[in-house]
């Protein structure tokens, strides 16, 4: 159910920030975002750097959860797999830690600066 929550909520962001209001038009007034430069100033780096969190840990987060559901019982019981999934569980949980954290630092370089 946290991955279902976690997946709608980061799909609606993305869908606002993409298509809707255009989070380059909202880091406009911001003096660490240039249109012209967009990926190379510290916006773009840090969006940069922030996506290349995002990216694999969402795709570890989809890992973790698919393997529970196909490896563990209904109801769920520590077994063969517990080991395997608190290792994968813990790194996207310090992967969702790191995405975090460098998206409040995009947060801040393109949105609340000024």
């Amino acid at each position: 159910m946290l991955a279902a929550v976690l997946l709608v909520a980061v799909l609606l962001f993305e869908l606002d920030m993409q298509f809707i209001t255009r989070w380059e038009m909202r880091a406009e007034p911001s003096p660490y975002f240039a249109e012209a430069n967009k990926w190379t100033c510290p916006a773009g780096i840090s969006l940069i750097i922030h996506l290349s969190f995002a990216v694999p840990t969402l795709l570890l987060w989809i890992y973790v959860v698919v393997q529970a559901l196909r490896k563990f019982s209904n109801p769920p019981r520590p077994g063969p797999h517990s080991a395997a999934h608190a290792r994968t569980g813990w790194a996207a949980a310090i992967g969702m830690l790191l995405t975090a954290v460098t998206g409040w630092i995009f947060y801040w370089l393109a949105f609340v600066a000024t």
